[in-house]
């Protein structure tokens, strides 16, 4: 009986390209690791729909109102800015959880605010912004012309 590959291993070469893409992975030159200072984290938010209008709250503990922007477009609001780094700045840290750096959080605005009479506050830790309802249109009578 002959056998199609006889004398040979059978999935030699499949083995061979195996363990050279093994290799090639393990030795491939290493890119340098992510910090956290490297990307942007999202802090945590929450919002609320009030009769009033839209109330968000941010949780931005340690960060100056100065280095926070707000802004509204096209139906979403974008919060960004840079959380600093704090303490020692000694390379012997064992854990960090707390992430410093560029933020950026995107909320959808699923009603329409006054973006006019919008107003934002930090008070311990916490970004509060409060977007209005636009003032209700008042009904208007349209006189009718005779004649």
């Amino acid at each position: 009986m002959n056998r199609p590959h006889e004398g040979a291993i059978p999935f030699q070469a499949l083995e061979r390209e195996f363990f050279r893409l093994i290799k090639d992975v393990f030795q491939a030159p290493a890119e340098p690791a992510l910090t956290p200072a490297d990307e942007p984290f999202a802090p945590p938010v929450d919002v609320f729909e009030t009769p009033e209008g839209t109330l968000i709250l941010v949780d931005l503990p340690g960060v100056d109102a100065s280095r926070v922007e707000i802004t509204a477009e096209g139906g979403v609001l974008t919060i960004k800015g840079t959380r600093p780094a704090d303490g020692p700045a000694d390379p012997s840290r064992r854990h960090r959880e707390r992430p410093t750096g560029p933020f950026v959080r995107q909320v959808p605005l699923t009603r329409e605010v006054d973006l006019d009479a919008a107003r934002a506050e930090g008070r311990d830790g916490v970004l509060t912004i409060r977007l209005p309802r636009p003032p209700a249109r008042q009904p208007r009578t349209i006189p009718i012309r005779t004649g």
